[in-house]
């Protein structure tokens, strides 16, 4: 828990002084505006690329395994692997400083999950394919422009889709999934289109592990399973926005 919260802090404190860098940088000196009048559209579309890790929250039963006879297993997240997203952007503007945008993205990954004994013994370490279809709503508010540069906030809700996983796995999800994002961007005007690094943050708030299992009745690895009481998403998302 320690580890992670450590990534997280890391991951949270590179990325903002890059945005903040960026951002000091470009409002140094008055300077000719690049499309002047982009603000001024009610509605457009654009894309984004970008990189992910996924985490899950883990809360293990631990000891309460003890009454079926079997020794306590806990299970935790051990590697978090860079992952793909892309997607497209839909935004309406029905204020100057105010946006609600839809950005539906496919991100492509994996979650690393480590089962060991009390003794610290690993018993099993599973990689698992995370790839899921995310459809966040989002509000997005703006700072007033300043030269080539607009830093703006980002939150909302999101539902998404897991597709791809294997059947045979020893460990699957839920289907759905949904939760709350938010986030930090800069907006750079261009000559010709706005570039827009954007960090998020994405917290899970539904159990995502599948229990219903038929196909493990019989088999002895669903053990890693049962030890696990809840499993939430989380993930950390950079993206650049073109606009």
């Amino acid at each position: 828990m320690a580890k992670r919260a450590r990534i997280w802090r890391r991951t949270i404190l590179i990325i903002s002084g890059l945005l903040l860098v960026i951002g000091h940088n470009w409002a140094q000196d008055e300077r000719p505006k690049n499309r002047p009048y982009a603000d001024f559209r009610h509605f457009h579309l654009g894309f984004h690329v970008g990189i992910h890790t996924q985490d899950l929250l883990l809360t293990n039963k631990g000891s309460a395994l003890d009454k079926k006879g079997i020794p306590p297993i806990y299970g935790e997240m051990t590697m978090f692997s860079p992952g793909f997203s892309v997607g497209i952007i839909a935004n309406y503007s029905p204020f100057l400083n105010l946006d609600i945008r839809l950005t539906p993205t496919l991100h492509l990954g994996e979650r690393s999950l480590s089962f060991s004994n009390v003794q610290k013994e690993v018993l099993e370490t599973l990689t698992l394919r995370s790839n899921m279809v995310e459809f966040p709503i989002l509000v997005k508010y703006s700072s007033p422009r300043l030269n080539n540069i607009r830093p703006y906030i980002i939150g909302g809700i999101y539902g998404s889709l897991m597709v791809g996983q294997k059947s045979n796995a020893i460990i699957r999800f839920k289907p759905f999934d949904y939760g709350f994002k938010v986030g930090i961007g800069c907006d750079l005007y261009l000559t010709y289109f706005k570039l827009c690094p954007e960090f998020s943050l994405s917290y899970g708030i539904p159990n995502v592990l599948q229990y219903n299992r038929p196909d493990m009745a019989e088999d002895s690895n669903y053990i890693y399973t049962e030890t696990i009481k809840k499993a939430s998403t989380r993930m950390i998302l950079f993206t650049i926005n073109f606009e």
